[in-house]
């Protein structure tokens, strides 16, 4: 899933290689984006809230590349940042991320 992410583009390539690469890297940001949300769901429900924290923040910046940082696909990261926050009793922490969400 990494490696398209990690491997430097060509410097000139035909038009049908740029789409290809840019195909596999919208690909491999899905399946890292939907890996990282059930990585950090799996957190918070064995209460490892802080462990629950880089996954949802990993997910939400490869969703915010991909979708826009409008996006109705970056709710899911931010409700998972807020669960950990309050499970980290930091209510301070969850309301800044609810403000984020509602702007």
């Amino acid at each position: 899933m990494i490696a398209p992410l990690l491997n430097t583009p060509p410097i000139i390539g035909t038009k049908d290689e740029r789409a290809r690469r840019t195909k596999n890297i919208s690909l491999s940001k899905k399946s890292l984006i939907d890996f990282c949300l059930a990585e950090s769901q799996n957190l918070l429900s064995s209460e490892k809230y802080q462990l629950a924290i880089p996954g949802a923040i990993q997910s939400l910046k490869f969703s915010k590349d991909l979708y826009g940082d409008m996006s109705v696909e970056n709710v899911e990261p931010y409700l998972i940042l807020a669960q950990a926050s309050l499970g980290m009793h930091s209510p301070r922490q969850a309301e800044e991320v609810g403000v984020i969400v509602l702007q």
